[in-house]
């Protein structure tokens, strides 16, 4: 932003009204100067604190200058999948299938159209009790067993041919979990050959003693099951599994990435990744090996009386995530030089992450809670995350939210044959369908917070682990997507949770906005429920070809799409 118009006009208005105004805009002033030589000194963007701000001021716009890249990356679609696990909150049993595992034709019909490129299954903490062989053959023969980490009972009447089954119905890319548990009990543990003997099952030809059990449970060509990840959190022990440090996890990927590299040479291995010095022990033994390393990250709200407790703490939160994956991307990419890794590098996965809720009433301890709904604020969060991994690509390769029906989910369920959109939705919809193609620069100036003002409400992989954050977080999050050679897409997140941001934004030469949507909802706490629907929804306008400034409120989205003039 130039501020020579500004020294134009100064000489002819400052005699008159210098007297009167300067005790209160002096402060305003001399932070407008120090952001602007900052911003010229060091050539990005600088935020004024805000406390240098009027109260009563209004919020200063936020410039958003979107430029072509020079060196193009394609965002990998797979940043936009799910995760299906049976955690006793109605995921997958009277969820994404009735209570035996039978298909719901409503259910699919909304996931369809959210085009998930991958899913997750069959867990998570879950997997590490999980018995394979239990989940095939004549469903009525199947055992009922409890579910030892979250309670409620497994039936296994949603086996590997009924996840595949639904796979194909929904039209996405499995990716199965594989119980590499030490846990000493045979009806909980894993081991090599009882993994080996399930990667046969679902992709072995007929030939085989796994694709003739296949063949013989109905279905004879070789499922294209592409994603295979070796175990599940072995640094936590969590549920049933038995606690590995790095070095442990990393000789147990080594002995089976080696196994199941010799019998099924193309499939994709997922290793357990964690912090940086647990990455780097990892990919030190096991590199050459593996293809992906999987990433958890929890964002937690704290609700009470129904009201977020500290917004920017969990509003903010993505860009703590972000940081870690720009960290552990300086490991993999170190490791994919070191081994030579151009064709097929190594990337990072982050197959567990959302927006937990701890519910409470003034006064009383708060509850962890899968149930509670969806809410504007959520949108954030989702949108944030997603930000983080458009700019961390094409290192983070893949993304695995959990869950796409009911706990925390993206479609909620009514009795048996009702289903809707929750708030969620249309975030992962547009971005699915928008934020595709070419990563394009999106570089922002705005108002925000001090990064070292801001408890990160963030558990998981980055948990205690030291990061680099901006100085400074603007509260207008931006990404920008070239699908195709004529069209530019433009995603501004607000994070601030009670002032409305003003975006100004500038286009590539040649470049002009067609059409405009925003979610429309009555304040951040909204959220769509079985009795009103659309109390978050996205509404689309079309835009003049001039306009370039747009109001973006509390916790609000807005998707820019814009298009190039090609006779010019």
């Amino acid at each position: 932003m130039s501020i020579f118009p500004f020294f134009r006009v100064l000489p002819s208005v400052l005699p008159s009204v210098l007297p009167s105004v300067l005790p209160s805009v002096l402060p305003s002033v001399f932070a407008f100067f120090v952001c602007a030589a900052t911003s010229a000194v060091f050539g990005q963007a600088a935020v004024a604190p805000s406390a240098a701000v009027p109260s009563d001021a209004p919020t200063p716009p936020t410039r958003i200058v979107v430029s072509l890249p020079e060196n193009p990356v394609e965002i990998a679609p797979t940043i936009y999948g799910q995760m299906l696990e049976d955690c006793n909150d109605r995921v997958i049993y009277d969820g994404a299938v009735g209570k035996n595992g039978e298909a719901r034709p409503h259910v699919d019909r909304l996931l369809r159209d959210l085009d998930i490129p991958v899913v997750r299954w069959p867990g998570g903490t879950f997997v590490l009790e999980y018995q394979w062989e239990r989940g095939v053959g004549p469903v009525d023969e199947r055992p009922t067993v409890p579910v030892r980490c979250w309670g409620g009972v497994e039936n296994h009447r949603f086996g590997t041919d009924e996840f595949l089954a639904w796979c194909e119905r929904v039209d996405t890319a499995p990716y199965i979990n594989l119980n590499a548990n030490l846990h000493p009990d045979p009806e909980i543990g894993g081991s090599l050959e009882k993994s080996l003997a399930w990667i046969e099952y679902v992709v072995g030809d007929a030939s085989t003693p796994g694709g003739q059990k296949r063949a013989k449970n109905g279905r004879v060509e070789p499922y294209d099951v592409r994603y295979w990840c070796v175990g599940n959190e072995e640094w936590g022990g969590f549920g049933q599994g038995v606690r590995l440090n790095a070095a442990q996890y990393a000789a147990l990927l080594d002995v089976w990435a080696t196994a199941i590299r010799a019998r099924f040479p193309d499939l994709e291995l997922l290793g357990v990744g964690n912090k940086a010095a647990w990455d780097e022990t990892v990919l030190d033994r096991c590199g050459a090996k593996i293809d992906w390393l999987t990433q958890h990250y929890y964002v937690n709200a704290r609700i009470v009386d129904g009201k977020l407790v500290s917004p920017d703490s969990t509003l903010f939160a993505p860009a703590q995530t972000e940081a870690h994956l720009r960290k552990l991307a300086k490991i993999v990419e170190a490791a994919n030089v070191r081994l030579n890794r151009k064709e097929r590098p190594i990337r990072l996965s982050v197959d567990e992450w959302n927006c937990r809720h701890s519910v409470s009433q003034s006064g009383s301890p708060s509850r962890f809670t899968r149930k509670d709904d969806r809410r504007l604020y959520d949108c954030v969060v989702v949108a944030g995350t997603l930000n983080a991994f458009v700019r961390t690509s094409p290192t983070v390769a893949m993304g695995t939210y959990i869950f796409p029906v009911n706990g925390h989910g993206v479609v909620k369920t009514v009795g048996e044959n009702d289903a809707y959109p929750t708030a969620l939705y249309p975030i992962f919809q547009t971005y699915r369908r928008k934020i595709v193609g070419v990563r394009c620069d999106a570089a922002v100036d705005g108002p925000g917070v001090r990064s070292a003002d801001v408890k990160f409400a963030l558990e998981g992989d980055a948990s205690g682990e030291k990061t680099e954050l901006p100085a400074t977080l603007p509260y207008l999050d931006v990404v920008a997507a070239s699908p195709d050679a004529t069209s530019l897409n433009v995603a501004v997140v607000n994070r601030s949770s009670t002032e409305t941001q003003v975006a100004n934004v500038e286009l590539p030469e040649g470049y002009v906005p067609v059409v405009k949507s925003e979610l429309v909802a009555d304040g951040i706490d909204a959220a769509n429920d079985a009795e009103k629907r659309d109390a978050v929804v996205l509404k689309s306008s079309p835009v003049d070809a001039a306009e370039r400034s747009f109001a973006v409120p509390p916790c609000g989205f807005l998707l820019l799409e814009c298009r190039r003039d090609v006779a010019k």
